[in-house]
Order: structure tokens, then C-alpha cells, then sequence
């Protein structure tokens, strides 16, 4: 039953508006981008009447929690409480009709007073090798919104936990199924959304705008970026630090006559990851264009989310999707013909689960797959499951294209999009792009915190980091 509501619980859908900011100049003369229609570009004006939360008495730490936080769950107050279990649980009816129970030992683990908890910061201070596993409570006091707590053999402290925190970290079934539905992935680009650089240089909320379609959508074009080196760094340094690689902290995609990456030849890119070989690949790419002569033919960029393809592979290749979820692949990049040498290989399924059997993490980049190395029983039926959706993904009708003019900037979500590139011909011009990684996490945070700070303080939906939330 759970996980039919899993299943059917969609996330809740949101609704938008247009505003000035987003259409006095990022609707001039705006780029076809895909299927023969200019994208729409939604800006996040969601209301949410839980935005701020209740205070009542707290101490100083939570005081500044609450200050930077919103709260994506009402807390209504309670009608009722009560220790059942000889005191392994406290039970509470909350007035909109919710019932949550909290276990001791996780009340006690979660604590919020100045001993267990560092003011300010919010850091735990617990010695978690005191703390007996199955602790029992003592007595439970609600005044105001915050419940004090005495447990068993602890007599000198006196715990304390704010009715907010309860109400937004419960773990009954419900609400571990309203917070899994609120960070799914419901939305597929049938166009790449487009913002302005004008926008998101002179406002908090036109760079939270431009986040948030990366966030919902996979990928977002910005147009009209100075045609500058240096221009996309400053643009990334709005999300986070630049992400360093092998490839150092920035690069360029330019054709070389002995490259140290297919992409900086003229060949065609198949649909792949970036360096899925690292433990964490990096999560954003931004790719800015600086130069696109008339001359060069060719260089149409790809774009495809995986995981949309991912779940319907999921239904239509049961068998398969659960071989890639189990049988690892080989990735690698193994290059010594460079100023840095490189050499390094990681083994991991294309597919990872979390414990409700959701797609959390895919991993796909034929060019830089390495020798399979799995016990021979596994061999043929890890081919036939790879061949299967390799099939789904060549034959995907969602693939988006666009073809990069100077001054544009892609960003996409590389934990999320395969991306790809045709055939270049020269033809004597030039083609030049220059490009950086942002770590997921840097972006994952900033959503957050924009959303917390000029939008409505929903959570970002899930960024393909393998996180199980």
C-alpha cells in the first residue's frame, strides 16, 4: 500500500507567473532553442503560508535557525502526547489531524539544549558513547512550542526539542512519503528554458530563477553573456567555487590536433557524463561560447535526460534495469601523454537505488568505459542489459538540440543530462568554448538557500547525487 502511495504521490505541482524582471529584456529577441517555439521561462513565485516559523521559547541557537530557515511543514500545534511503550516513545496528535512518534533514543540524539547542541552553529556536542542505546523517557513537558524531556538515569539533564523541529523532521509513514514526493523528479524539458545575463548579474532573484530551471529541468541557456574569457566565471562564483579537475579550474573546448579529450577534436560526441570516473563527477557544467565562425559547419549540441529515460527503462526492461542496479561497470581515464598524467579507474552500477527502489544516481559514459571486470557468470547478462538501454537512450524521443551561438551560455546538470555534440567541419573557422564544473553540492545548497531567502522555502528537487533524499 505504501508504496502504491510512493508511487502516486507526485510532487506537488507548482504555480507561476510572469514578471517584469524576466520579460523587459530577457524576452527581447530571445533564441529559438528547440521544436520551433521560444521556450517559456517561468519565474518561482509560489506562495507559501508556512514560511516562517513559530518561535516561542528557544534558546539562542534555535533563535538563529529559525532565522534562516522556513519551514516546509505548518506546525499546527498539538491536541494531545503521551509516553507509551514504557517510555521508548512519545506519541503526538498534532491538530491538523497528523500523528507522529518519536523514539527515546532519537529525541535524545536530537536534544537542542545549550549541553548537546553548540549555540550558533547548531552542531551536535553529544559523546554518543554515553548514551545508552535503549534510553528510556521519564517525562515529557510541552509549554508553549517547545517539549522538554527528562530521561531515565539522566538526572541532571534536562532535554528540550522545539514542537517546529518535530513537526518538520517526523518520520511517520506519511511524512516520509510527503518529503520523498516533494524532491522528486516529475518535470522533462520538452525545451530549454532561457534567462539573460543582464537578469541574473543584477538580481538575487533572477539568479534563484535560473537556478531553479536547472533544478526543475535539467539544463538552462543563458543569452546575451559577454563574449569575454573570463565572463561564465563570475556567473559560476553566483552558484559556488569552481570545481577543479584534471582538467584544471577552467577549460577550453577548441579543436586541437592531438587532443587530451574527444571533445576538443572535431569528431561527434556520443550522449555521456563527464568524468564518472572521479567518486563525485562534477555536477554543473557551464559552457560559454565565444566564438562560432560562419564557416563552421556542424556542432550541434545534445542534450538528454537520463533519467526520465532511466524510469521508463525501469518498466519496459524490468530485467535489465535490475542487472545495471546490481552489476558494475568499469570507468576510467587512463592518459600519461599529458602534462599531468592521469590514471584512474572506478567501478560502480550504471544505476543506483535508494531503499524505496527510486532512481537516485545514473552513470553513463560509453567513452570512457573501461574493461568489464565482474565474475564471469555476469558477463553476457551485463551486456544484453547495457545493450538494452543503450537502445532506450538512442531511441528516446526526448532529445533536445541546440546550436551555440556567441554569447550563449549552456548550463546543465551533469549528474542528470547526458549531453553530446555532431560532427564539426571548420572549414577553416573557428569554434571556441570555454567551460567550468560547480560541485552538485554547491548547487543543491545554493537552490536551498535562494529558496529560503527569496522564494518559498520548498526543497530543491533531487539532483542525481545519490542522495536517498
Amino acid at each position: 500500500m505504501a508504496s502504491t502511495i510512493f508511487r502516486n504521490n507526485l510532487r506537488i505541482q507548482k504555480s507561476f507567473q510572469f514578471n517584469k524582471l524576466f520579460t523587459s529584456s530577457s524576452a527581447k529577441g530571445q533564441s529559438l532553442v528547440t521544436r520551433n517555439r521560444i521556450p517559456v521561462v517561468e519565474k518561482p513565485v509560489r506562495k507559501n503560508t508556512n514560511s516562517v516559523f513559530n518561535k516561542g521559547s528557544v534558546t539562542s541557537h534555535q533563535t538563529y535557525f529559525y532565522s534562516q530557515h522556513k519551514s516546509q511543514v505548518k506546525n499546527t500545534g498539538i491536541s494531545e502526547s503521551k509516553i507509551i511503550k514504557d517510555g521508548k516513545l512519545v506519541e503526538i496528535f498534532w491538530n491538523d489531524g497528523k500523528k507522529s512518534n518519536f523514539h527515546s533514543i532519537w529525541l535524545r540524539y536530537n536534544c537542542q539544549c545549550s549541553n548537546c547542541t553548540q549555540p550558533g552553529s547548531g552542531q551536535k556536542k553529544i559523546d554518543n558513547t554515553q548514551i545508552a542505546h535503549d534510553i528510556l523517557l521519564e517525562s515529557v513537558d510541552i509549554q508553549d512550542d517547545m517539549v522538554y524531556l527528562k530521561w531515565k538515569g539522566e538526572i541532571e539533564h534536562q532535554g528540550q526539542v522545539s514542537l517546529d523541529y518535530l513537526n518538520e523532521n517526523s518520520y511517520s509513514e506519511a511524512d516520509i512519503i510527503r518529503r520523498h514526493s516533494a524532491v522528486r523528479m516529475t518535470k522533462l524539458a520538452k525545451e530549454i528554458p532561457v534567462v539573460n545575463y543582464t537578469d541574473v548579474i543584477n538580481s538575487k532573484e533572477a539568479v534563484y530563477n535560473w537556478l531553479y530551471q536547472i533544478n526543475e529541468y535539467g539544463l538552462c541557456l543563458m543569452k546575451d553573456v559577454p563574449t569575454e574569457e573570463k565572463a561564465f566565471i563570475s556567473l559560476a562564483n553566483k552558484i559556488g567555487p569552481i570545481q577543479e579537475t584534471n582538467y584544471g579550474k577552467t577549460f577550453s573546448v577548441k579543436s586541437e590536433p592531438n587532443p587530451v579529450n574527444i571533445a576538443y577534436s572535431t569528431e561527434e560526441l556520443t550522449l555521456h557524463m563527464d568524468l564518472v570516473y572521479l567518486e563525485s563527477p562534477p555536477g554543473l557544467q557551464l559552457l560559454h561560447c565565444l566564438r562560432f565562425d560562419d564557416e563552421v559547419k556542424g556542432g550541434k549540441s545534445t542534450y538528454l535526460d537520463v533519467f526520465h529515460v532511466v524510469e521508463q527503462f525501469k518498466v519496459s526492461h524490468p530485467e535489465s534495469f535490475q542487472i545495471l542496479t546490481q552489476i558494475p561497470a568499469t570507468f576510467q581515464k587512463c592518459h600519461y601523454e599529458r602534462e599531468n598524467p592521469f590514471h584512474l579507474v572506478y567501478q560502480k552500477p550504471h544505476i543506483t537505488l535508494n531503499d524505496y527502489k527510486e532512481v537516485i544516481g545514473v552513470h553513463w559514459a560509453p567513452p570512457f568505459e573501461g574493461p568489464l571486470l565482474v565474475e564471469e557468470k555476469n558477463v553476457e547478462k551485463y551486456y544484453k542489459a547495457y545493450k538494452d538501454l543503450a537502445q532506450a537512450i538512442h531511441n528516446s524521443d526526448n532529445l533536445l538540440t541546440y546550436l551555440m551561438k556567441p554569447g550563449d551560455l549552456m548550463t546543465f546538470n551533469n549528474h542528470r543530462m547526458l549531453h553530446g555534440r555532431g560532427e564539426i567541419h571548420l572549414n577553416g573557422g573557428i569554434r571556441h568554448f570555454k567551460g567550468c564544473y560547480v560541485c552538485i553540492d554547491e548547487f543543491k545548497c545554493k537552490v536551498q538557500v535562494l529558496s529560503n531567502q527569496v522564494g518559498d522555502g520548498q526543497p530543491p528537487i533531487h539532483v542525481g547525487n545519490q542522495s536517498w533524499l
